[in-house]
This record gives structure tokens, C-alpha cells and sequence, in this order.
């Protein structure tokens, strides 16, 4: 108990010394309270600062750039997925295209064996446009063969059997196989039709026939006997050729059949 109020009495004495010495000497004593403050409470009101405010923004931040992470990586995996895919996809033509090149390959191995292996194919390619042309230009030479549809002679037989029957004499190129052949065709509408055939006649002149289809009448025949033969012309877009020979029978019409 005599220690405690020792204790007490010692304190209480510090109390009165500190307190005489505030009196005495305010600039110390006020530069030992700011001291204090400075290295005791300042800190303590920045540790409260950043636990309260600080931290939790930081902490705030970092989430938002691991969430950030989270999703950047997540945009990664499907542009592997999707990159996998058309890898797949790429390979997959790869082999369907080589499927489809194995016959060519084979037989541009087998026509260039001594071309390196990267150019046998370019060198097929090439062959096959030269055959391709060539073939191109031999089918635009041959030429249709002219023939009198079925539509065209019926209608021309229908025509013909309104009108009164005449003579027809068909008249060709000598040596033009292709006039032959449409001029025998032609020759059949008008027997179908019941008018007199004359029958072909191959005409030998210093010069070929400058109209492909034509028709030889004397002026006096009947303009609608010509007429009625018009679709002949139409079917393969001859114009209607009509030379008038007033030397000619009123009773005769010859059929000039020309080159194609």
C-alpha cells in the first residue's frame, strides 16, 4: 500500500515537474507535444486513412483488373476454339481437294516424269486450255445443220392447202450437201401440201448464191402463195426474198436454197 501511494506521489510529482516546466519553458514543451503527435498520432490517422479509403480502393482496382484478366482470357479461348475450327475446316478441303487432284496428279506424273513434281500439274493445266481452245474453235466451225421443224411445216402445209396449187422446182449449188439436204426437206412440205414438185435441180454459177433462202416467181402469181411460205424464212431468220422473173409460167415457183 505504501508503494501505491509512493507510486501515486511520484506521478503526481512528474505531473507537478512537467507542469512547472510547461510554465516555464511553452516553446519545448509545445515542440514535445508536436513531437509526439507527429510520431504517434499522425500515424495512426494515416493507418486509419488507408485502411478505411486507400485499401479497399486499391483493392477495388485490382479486382477490377483481375476481372478484366478473367475476360480477356476467356476472348483467347474461343479465338482458339474458333482458330482449332477453321484449322479443321482448312484441313478437311485439303483433303477433299487432294482427293479430287489424285487423277490429275497421277496422270501429269505419268505424261511429265522428267518435269520437277511441283510444276507436272501447271504443265497439264496448260495442255488442257490448248485442247479446250482447239475444240472451241472446231465447234465454231461446224455449222448447224438447216432443217424444217415440225411446227414450221405444219404450219406451212396448212397454209398451203388454202391456196390454189402451184409447180415448185428447187434449185441448189452444185456440190453444197448442206442446200441438198434442207432443199429435200423443203421439197416434202410442198408434196405433204399437195402442190407439183419439179423436183431439185443443182445449178452450176461462176459466183455462189448471195442470198441463203430466196424465191423465184413471175410478178402475176399471187402475193399470198408467197406469204404463206414466210415461216421458212423466220425459222432461221432469213429475210423474205422474193426475185421476180416475168419470163416465168404464172403457174411456176422455184425455190433458191443458198449456203448457210
Amino acid at each position: 500500500m505504501a508503494e501505491d501511494k509512493s507510486f501515486v506521489r511520484k506521478t503526481e510529482s512528474e505531473y507537478d515537474d512537467w507542469r512547472d516546466s510547461w510554465k516555464r519553458r511553452k516553446v519545448l514543451a509545445s515542440f514535445v507535444i508536436i513531437l509526439v503527435l507527429i510520431i504517434f498520432v499522425l500515424p495512426a490517422f494515416y493507418a486509419a486513412y488507408q485502411g478505411y479509403f486507400t485499401i479497399p480502393n486499391i483493392e477495388k482496382k485490382h479486382q477490377n483488373e483481375i476481372k478484366d484478366l478473367k475476360q480477356v482470357i476467356s476472348d483467347l479461348k474461343k479465338d482458339k476454339e474458333n482458330l482449332e475450327n477453321s484449322l479443321k475446316s482448312t484441313e478437311n478441303e485439303r483433303d477433299k481437294a487432294e482427293l479430287k487432284l489424285a487423277p490429275f496428279l497421277a496422270v501429269a506424273d505419268k505424261t511429265f516424269p522428267q518435269t520437277p513434281a511441283d510444276q507436272r500439274l501447271e504443265l497439264l493445266v496448260e495442255d488442257l486450255n490448248d485442247a479446250i481452245n482447239k475444240l472451241t474453235e472446231t465447234t465454231k466451225d461446224i455449222k448447224r445443220v438447216r432443217t424444217v421443224s415440225f411446227k414450221t411445216k405444219k404450219q406451212i402445209i396448212s397454209n398451203l392447202k388454202k391456196m390454189k396449187p402451184l409447180k415448185v422446182g428447187i434449185i441448189v449449188p452444185v456440190g453444197d450437201t448442206d442446200a441438198l439436204a434442207y432443199g429435200n426437206e423443203i421439197k416434202k412440205v410442198f408434196e405433204e401440201s399437195e402442190w407439183v414438185t419439179l423436183g431439185i435441180m443443182n445449178l452450176v454459177t461462176p459466183e455462189p448464191f448471195q442470198d441463203h433462202l430466196a424465191v423465184l416467181t413471175n410478178s402475176k402469181i399471187d402475193s399470198n402463195s408467197i406469204i404463206s411460205l414466210l415461216p421458212l424464212f423466220e425459222e432461221h431468220g432469213y429475210p423474205p426474198t422474193v426475185i421476180h422473173d416475168d419470163s416465168m409460167s404464172t403457174d411456176v415457183i422455184h425455190f433458191l436454197v443458198g449456203p448457210k
